[in-house]
């Protein structure tokens, strides 16, 4: 997470467009908020996490007709894949335990 501050902070922020602020309200904020609500809530935060980045690419699909290009979209929400996968573990754990 603070990687990816790094790079906005460092880039700048200046969307010009609605589209653009809607897609900066989802990649990265949303990303920073599912990451942090993963820590104590696995599978919100992962779900959050997971649905920014769903939202974003959505949303720059439409505006831009095509795809983020670049695999770093991915690898800074990798985290909340795990969120969800572990959220998903300890459920089906607790569903098997006495």
């Amino acid at each position: 997470m603070g990687l990816l501050l790094l790079f906005v902070v460092g880039e700048g922020i200046n969307p010009t467009t609605r589209t653009e602020w809607l897609g900066l309200l989802f990649f990265p904020f949303g990303i920073c908020v599912g990451m942090i609500l993963g820590w104590w809530r696995e599978g919100l935060g992962g779900s959050i996490t997971v649905g920014s980045l769903l939202v974003f690419y959505l949303i720059h699909l439409a505006s831009a007709h095509t795809l983020p290009k670049g695999w770093a979209w991915l690898a800074f929400a990798a985290p909340g894949f795990l969120f969800l996968l572990c959220w998903y573990r300890s459920r089906k754990a607790s569903s098997i335990a006495p």
